[in-house]
């Protein structure tokens, strides 16, 4: 693949695994966490799951859910994602020294959990984290916290420093032109900025420029 593109104008990197996810240990770290809850929810239902939402605004709280999680996501990274990576990153620079490797962290940073993927032994390599708060797809907009969207990108800060390397954020919105998200789109470009990364923003939508975020980005 790799010698396949080679060449080919205006190819910055690879981006070898899209938000991995850690197999098993993610259930597990699911089941623990629904432990922490009170009662059972049901995700199918609305209510139910709106109520679930507005529980999550207490950031003491969430993050000893996300702590819960980190304990049993970290040994993935650090034992089979980065490893992984650093073997994708020695095929590649053999084949085109020149290009970047964006490693992405495991899926569950995408909403707050601690990271511990590593640094790579090759040169080249971006921290390419995600970063969504819990609303999205859940048809809850209204119910978006800025708390958690601070916290979620706080991490990704904190893993970018302690790698050493460039960070991309390589996906973040989805608002889709819905109203209500305007708030939304001015705090996350705020924290891009004042982090001076790159980003990228994700969209399902064709006619993206004729929605209201576009006018943001």
């Amino acid at each position: 693949t790799v010698r396949f593109f080679r060449g080919t104008p205006g190819l910055l990197g690879y981006d070898i695994w899209n938000e991995p996810y850690p197999g098993p240990a993610g259930q597990e770290a699911l089941g623990e966490v629904m432990a922490q809850l009170p009662g059972s929810v049901n995700w199918e239902q609305d209510v139910e799951k709106a109520q679930l939402i507005t529980g999550l605004t207490d950031m003491e709280f969430y993050r000893g859910l996300a702590e819960i999680i980190s304990r049993h996501t970290m040994p993935f990274e650090e034992g089979q994602l980065t490893p992984f990576y650093e073997r994708a990153a020695q095929v590649i620079h053999t084949e085109d020294p020149r290009m970047l490797l964006f490693t992405e962290p495991c899926y569950f940073t995408n909403i707050g959990v601690p990271s511990g993927i590593g640094r790579l032994s090759l040169p080249g390599q971006v921290f390419s984290p995600h970063g969504y708060d819990l609303i999205v797809d859940t048809g809850h907009d209204e119910l978006y916290d800025p708390g958690r969207m601070e916290l979620i990108f706080q991490r990704h800060r904190e893993t970018e420093l302690r790698l050493g390397v460039p960070a991309f954020v390589g996906e973040w919105g989805a608002f889709e032109g819905r109203e209500g998200n305007e708030r939304a789109g001015e705090q996350m470009m705020g924290i891009i900025e004042r982090s001076l990364w790159s980003h990228a923003y994700w969209s399902w939508a064709e006619d993206i420029t004729a929605r209201p975020e576009w006018r943001q980005l």
